[in-house]
């Protein structure tokens, strides 16, 4: 069984072709080169040796009413009937970051997404998902807001 180490080397060289695409362009930004109709240079992406990619999952449950994401998350799901809401980290530093938030199986009335104190959620102030199995994917700007995808 190969390690993550070896895992991630692998990528490396099965990619190179990517970053030779990349310095014969270095005038370029990723975007032009991506969508430039005139580049003619193919960029592979590669998967893991394993056919697929996986992500961080985890159910949370148990007696709290907030869930504070955390830079270990990326997909959670809330199958408790006590936790009413789950609280972004700030924006700022975290640009790029991505989380995918889902209400499993629960008889709270709602689920409530909301950001720090002085950051939003695509203008709002929280985001209700008050249906089980209601989910929601956002995305940092690095500056002050989440972006809903």
């Amino acid at each position: 069984m190969e390690n993550n180490n070896q895992i991630y080397f692998q990528n490396i060289i099965q990619n190179i072709q990517v970053n030779q695409a990349f310095q014969e362009n270095d005038h370029k930004t990723i975007r032009d080169i991506v969508y430039d109709p005139v580049f003619t240079q193919s960029i592979s992406v590669n998967t893991l040796s394993t056919g697929g990619v996986s992500y961080n999952f985890k159910q949370i449950g148990g007696v709290i009413t907030n869930y504070n994401l955390t830079s270990d998350d990326y997909a959670v799901e809330i199958i408790s009937n006590t936790i009413n809401s789950v609280t972004l980290p700030s924006a700022a530093n975290n640009g790029g970051r991505y989380y995918v938030i889902s209400r499993g199986v629960t008889t709270n009335n709602s689920l409530i997404l909301k950001p720090q104190v002085g950051d939003n959620i695509d203008t709002y102030q929280f985001i209700q998902l008050k249906r089980v199995a209601d989910h929601i994917n956002v995305m940092s700007n690095d500056v002050n807001s989440w972006y809903v995808f």
